[in-house]
């Protein structure tokens, strides 16, 4: 994949002096293609990149697959199983480590891979904390965050009654453990014993120089932490088109509700820090008139044939000020995955011919007129 690089200098210049303006004044952006490659690879899950390489995951067949851009090779590997030099789960658990390696959290451990699936070596997570297999994991210095995801009943009000830490921080030299953030956040409404959302406790999680953010894969509220694990600030991002369906606790919702209610629901679907930028991309709700139409001419939307999902991003800055409107992508560009020099990068599966393929698309935006 070839590197496009455009002055954002203008750019920034605009989005700071519009920060504090209010909202009717706030543009939107255009989307423009700057580049684009195709992996011969479909079904692919973004989990993590670095300056040369793209990470990814295969749910059905447990794969883990790196996208090296300089070479423009793809290289994948299978160790799933119950070996201690397996992994036994294969989700949002995965990271690039040391720049080269590959880490996989497990319960209470870590594995660390080469690119092509030879095992380095484990490293033990020992804490009685760790309620399930370590997410997101990311390297910062000399030390690994994860998330520590709540287990319970997520349709049972009394869950919401507890206050969970859901980060844990690893020192790889002193070998302990700091737990810190929390959920639900403070300022949400997860507590109001009403309803509860779709994926409820998942999260995503990033670190920059200064802090870490989490944020709720259902709630549009981003937590910032000092590395220290310190509470800065808790932001209600106001995403303008984000709308979480409320699920009623006391509601059973049959397999025909569920596929409606998936798709009248808002998620986040990835966030994305970068020099002075946080990215929030998270989904369009289909109207309920939507999806009827839809399944009027589409007669297995109930089985295979569902609708595409609709993506938003939004773009703030660190202070939690929205530079811009929340603009709807172009569904040819498919999901955003992750902002770097100067350049936003989204994931498209598709066919070629009769191959299942993944396409990455290199994006410059620039303002409405």
């Amino acid at each position: 994949m070839k590197d496009i690089y455009l002055s954002f200098s203008l750019f920034f210049l605009i989005i700071s002096c519009q920060s504090n303006l209010p909202d009717d004044n706030i543009k939107g952006v255009i989307y423009q293609l700057a580049d684009s490659v195709i992996i011969k690879e479909g079904d692919l899950r973004y989990v993590d990149q670095n300056e040369s390489k793209v990470l990814f995951y295969n749910t059905g067949s447990f794969s883990i697959y790196t996208y090296d851009r300089e070479s423009d090779t793809l290289y994948a590997f299978n160790k799933f199983g119950n070996g201690p030099e397996n992994y036994n789960l294969i989700y949002n658990n995965i990271s690039l480590y040391k720049e080269h390696l590959i880490m996989v959290g497990q319960i209470n451990k870590v594995l660390i891979f080469d690119i092509l699936g030879n095992f380095i070596e484990a490293i033990p997570i020992t804490d009685q904390r760790t309620r399930s297999p370590l997410l997101t994991p990311k390297e910062v210095s000399d030390y690994i965050y994860f998330i520590n995801s709540p287990q319970g009943n997520f349709s049972n009000p009394d869950f919401y009654k507890n206050n969970y830490k859901v980060l844990l921080k690893y020192s790889l030299n002193k070998k302990d453990v700091t737990e810190f953030g929390h959920f639900p956040s403070s300022i949400g409404d997860y507590q109001n014993g009403k309803h509860f959302y779709l994926y409820s406790g998942l999260f995503f999680l990033e670190i920059d120089e200064e802090f870490v953010y989490l944020m709720s894969k259902n709630e549009g509220i981003l937590q910032k932490y000092t590395h220290e694990g310190q509470l800065v600030n808790e932001f209600d991002l106001s995403l303008e088109r984000f709308k979480p369906y409320p699920i009623n606790f006391s509601k059973q919702l049959n397999e025909e509700e569920m596929d409606f209610v998936t798709y009248q629901n808002s998620t986040i679907q990835n966030i994305s820090v970068v020099e002075d930028l946080i990215f929030v991309c998270y989904s369009d709700p289909y109207s309920l008139d939507e999806l009827q139409r839809f399944k009027s001419d589409h007669p297995d939307f109930h089985g295979f044939d569902k609708p595409p999902l609709k993506y938003v991003l939004a773009i703030f800055d660190k202070s939690g000020e929205r530079i811009h409107k929340d603009t709807i992508v172009p569904e040819k560009f498919g999901k955003f995955l992750y902002s770097r020099n100067s350049s936003l990068f989204f994931q498209k599966q598709n066919f070629e011919g009769e191959e299942d393929v993944t396409i990455l698309y290199q994006v410059k935006i620039k303002e409405e007129e």
